[in-house]
């Protein structure tokens, strides 16, 4: 499967002459409650005036640069505030719910564009909360207590490079709106940047467990890009039926821990989830989350669809399938995947009727035992799992309650539910019970996930004296394996990675590892390693370039007496040694722009046709002391080496395309579905062939010599085009099949039509695709091997994993 090659980036280290932070200096300020904000001499803002309960801060400022990639905020001590503090509260506290920013070109008149954040870096306070900032709830905060000392600092990373080449006018909003009152900042300052190493230079202030969990989160990537099926799906070989489901786990689970949307993992998986709906509670809930967190207006259509699968009856929880109707009671863990779904919709302004939180709460409620747990049925006793379930199903109900303002009685009464739930799990921690027998034995990462969600919806950090996070994310890094998975008695590798990877990327908390991002985000630079001329390479496939900075020894030998930078013309661009464009001149008198603060960017624009490896070159003129433009010098940069792997190019496109003319061919329609022999002896066993996932097949038993499968329908169906993909093992994926390899394949088309196929070791993965010259009324197909070579794990057994049709 396709995997982005990690591009690390340097630590930033400051060039002399260049500091990569652009502080903002506001031309508006404002205060929604009517405190009075005033600009200092260094650019930051001091607060007077009233002191409200809760507040907004609206700044407003322009800035030359159009590449944008971070923000800035540091919350400077001051000894005008309450015990030398950054905050106005008495205790030095401060909470801060929200940061927004919006962005426009100068002058527009076009609506400012909203920028959004892949991850969130602090230095100080509570232990991971600053990812609140960007959770899209309001009435969660980043908190610091005890403001004094240092600055706190928290660095806002943007998804992708925000900005206009000619400036950028921004509008940054600080909400202070939490539950936690008059804690509103007192002295801060904001700052940008257009370099992504000094962005990610402060995520190398996270403690050793953030570190750890980093290393293990990206080892687990890797492996569930090697069990991806070409058609974008993963599954668990414990329930082959339900594809739909375990490629909805995977892909929620790798996005949040990190992976751009634009890869082409996640958008095969989303080719597959956009042509086969779902049906079962865990696949809708999940399909719900991945979805809400990508982009909810962009499947709006998909998250209504998959909400329509789940229904809720007062006196039974979820049940596990609903199309058709199955169940009675339901159970605890399927209700709260659909439960923590409901959250997300009524967090992202789905319509919930309220009716539901109130049915849902008082049955949650109801089902609470006396000290606090709960069981998989109300009959059942207490288990880790269900605690914890319950614990986040009556959490998500509290939450939904003071989100929309229904009966403080009732919230009183879900709150003491919360805390009750919150005690039990503290008292009977999750590390300390026995893993090789009851429910932990089989579902001890979906306890952890399940603590994640539990933490995140009920907002604490700690249960009892343990910092869940920090233990369990140890533990999980502890007994990772080495291939990257983490897996049970019974195996279900990606199951189990799925939820250690969300985890570990506190999924539930809206946000992913920051510096596994860092490893995704398509950014190259050499700033920070003493090159001549510092380059930035940002994006893929459209590709910013822009010059980041220039080297001590060039300001020796380039500045002019009585400034700090060299006179730049112009810089040549060049990709694989060809000039990508024209080159870029300096709008401004060089001279001039030699004595700015910041050196001129000199941005360039271009497209990459793809996946590939690439090879970046800046050619600069600077003009020498004393010598007149047209006597300007050439200095070359050394190349920046662009390795661009996983963007869903045209070929994937392609297969993408292909797939959505999938016209499938259900076994109900059959005349006639017959085998030479079944390895597993079942008279069903023909039709795994043709059951629309990849995850099950047919194969001969192991002494057939001339295996072949047969269909035949009741009438004759058109197709455009079918594919043949051998039988394999999931787990070797990335290596081969341990089946046999049909070689050679005779393929009879309505009893006439014969054609002979040859497979290589290629075609056990993609499978052979016949393309009709013209639609073809197809009514019975044959596939006999004729020759085939040996498999490694299951000598003997040839056969089919899938047999598609396609329309015309």
């Amino acid at each position: 499967m396709l995997a982005l090659t990690i591009a690390l980036l340097p630590v930033m280290q400051q060039l002399p002459e260049m500091d990569p932070w652009i502080p903002l200096r506001p031309t508006a300020l404002r205060s929604e409650a009517g405190a009075e904000l005033a600009l200092r001499p260094d650019a930051s803002v001091f607060v007077t005036g009233v002191e409200p309960a809760t507040d907004v801060y609206e700044l407003q400022a322009e800035v030359g640069a159009g590449a944008l990639i971070a923000l800035r905020l540091e919350a400077i001590p001051d000894s005008a505030l309450p015990l030398s503090g950054a905050s106005r509260s008495a205790n030095a506290n401060f909470c801060i719910s929200e940061i927004e920013v919006f962005v426009s070109a100068p002058k527009s008149r076009k609506k400012p564009q909203a920028v959004r954040f892949r991850a969130v870096h602090q230095t100080r306070g509570d232990r991971g909360t600053a990812r609140r900032l960007i959770d899209g709830n309001r009435s969660s905060s980043w908190v610091v207590h005890a403001s004094s000392g240092e600055p706190s600092v928290v660095v806002l990373v943007a998804e992708a490079p925000f900005g206009f080449e000619k400036g950028t006018e921004l509008t940054v909003r600080i909400r202070q709106e939490s539950q936690w009152s008059n804690h509103g900042l007192g002295s801060f300052r904001l700052a940008v940047t257009e370099d992504a190493a000094a962005a990610d230079s402060y995520a190398a202030k996270l403690d050793p467990v953030a570190l750890r969990a980093d290393a293990a989160t990206w080892k687990g990537i890797q492996f569930l890009l090697t069990r991806q099926h070409p058609d974008g799906t993963w599954f668990d070989w414990l329930e082959p039926e339900h594809p739909g489901g375990m490629t909805s786990l995977c892909a929620y689970s790798l996005y949040k821990a990190g992976m751009p949307r634009e890869h082409a993992a996640l958008q095969l998986a989303l080719a597959y989830l956009d042509t086969h709906p779902a049906e079962y509670t865990y696949d809708a809930a999940l399909r719900i989350l991945l979805y809400t967190s990508l982009d909810p207006e962009r499947w709006r259509e998909r998250i209504e669809q998959a909400a329509e699968v789940m229904m809720f009856v007062p006196d039974m929880y979820f049940t596990y399938k609903f199309a058709g109707g199955t169940g009675s009671g339901g159970d605890l863990s399927n209700h709260q995947f659909a439960t923590v779904a409901l959250h997300a919709l009524d967090d992202h302004g789905f319509k919930i009727d309220k009716k539901l939180w109130q049915r849902l709460a008082e049955r949650i409620i109801s089902n609470q035992n006396d000290d606090g747990s709960f069981g998989y049925h109300p009959e059942s006793g207490a288990t880790p799992t269900m605690a914890l379930a319950g614990l986040a199903v009556a959490a998500a109900c509290r939450n939904a309650y003071e989100r929309n303002g229904l009966s403080r009685k009732d919230q009183d009464v879900l709150r003491k539910a919360v805390d009750a739930a919150v005690a039990y799990c503290g008292a009977n921690w999750l590390l300390d019970q026995p893993r090789n027998t009851g429910p932990l034995d089989r579902w001890f990462y979906y306890a952890c996930y399940g603590m994640e969600r539990a933490a995140a919806l009920a907002g604490v950090e700690a249960f009892d004296e343990h910092d869940w996070y920090a233990e369990v994310a140890t533990e999980l890094c502890d007994v990772q394996n080495g291939d990257g998975s983490w897996h049970n008695p019974w195996g279900e590798h990606e199951m189990n990675t799925a939820f250690a990877l969300l985890t570990l990327a506190r999924a539930t908390a809206a946000t992913g590892m920051p510096s596994i991002s860092a490893r995704f985000a398509p950014r190259w630079s050499n700033a920070g390693t003493g090159a001549e001329l510092a380059i930035t390479a940002v994006g893929a496939p459209e590709l910013q370039l822009y010059l980041a900075g220039v080297g001590k020894k060039v300001v020796e030998d380039f500045a002019w007496p009585g400034e700090e930078r060299p006179r730049v013309l112009q810089v040549q661009w060049l990709l694989n040694g060809v000039p990508a464009g024209e080159p870029v001149v300096n709008e401004q008198d060089p001279a001039v722009a030699a004595r700015g603060m910041v050196t001129p960017r000199f941005a360039q624009r271009l497209s990459l046709p793809g996946n590939g490896d690439y090879e970046v070159i800046a050619v600069a003129l600077l003009i020498p002391p004393g010598f007149p433009p047209e006597d300007a010098e050439e200095l070359r940069s050394a190349p920046l080496k662009l390795e661009v792997r996983g963007l869903a190019d045209a070929p994937v496109q392609a297969e993408i395309e292909f797939m959505r003319r999938e016209a499938w061919i259900f076994p109900p329609d059959f005349r006639d579905l017959s085998a030479s022999s079944s390895h597993d002896a079942s008279k069903t066993a023909p039709g795994l062939a043709f059951d629309r996932a990849q995850n099950t097949r047919w194969s001969c038993a192991a002494d057939d010599k001339e295996p072949w499968i047969r269909a035949e329908w009741k009438r004759a169906v058109p197709v455009g085009a079918m594919r043949l993909l051998p039988a394999l093992t999931s787990g070797r994926l990335a290596d081969g099949s341990g089946f046999d390899l049909p070689r050679k394949v005779l393929l009879i088309l309505n009893g006439k039509d014969e054609r002979i196929l040859e497979f290589g070791p290629a075609e056990m993965l993609t499978g052979i695709t016949i393309e009709f010259e013209r639609k073809l009324n197809l009514r019975r197909v044959e596939i006999r091997v004729l020759e085939r070579e040996v498999g490694v794990e299951h000598p003997g057994l040839v056969g089919w994993r899938e047999i598609q049709f396609f329309a015309p």
